[in-house]
């Protein structure tokens, strides 16, 4: 989920929770307790929580540290999502007969 760099809340954890599982995390508070490791997170600011039992409270938002971060995939010149392109005329083909 962080593990690109995006920004994320507790409540984001507890909402990918709840569609990976099918059921609410029930832990209470001890969400925060996944962001106390300093190496790892970044803590980058706060906004209001988007649960209604918080009553819009404040929640942290943290980011994972570069160092912690998967490298990105290689990118591969005429091949996007799988699928092979002509870099001439743009159309996907395996075996390309426009004029070059």
């Amino acid at each position: 989920m962080a593990g690109m760099g995006r920004i994320i809340t507790a409540d984001d954890v507890r909402e990918l929770f709840e569609v990976q599982h099918g059921r609410p995390l029930e832990i209470g508070n001890a969400i925060g307790s996944l962001f106390t490791n300093k190496k790892k997170w970044e803590y980058v600011g706060r906004v209001r929580s988007k649960r209604p039992s918080s009553h819009t409270r404040y929640v942290s938002q943290w980011q994972l540290k570069q160092a912690y971060r998967p490298a990105p995939a290689k990118f591969e010149v005429g091949v996007e999502n799988g699928v092979r392109f002509c870099l001439t005329c743009s159309l996907e083909t395996e075996a390309c007969t426009c004029p070059k």
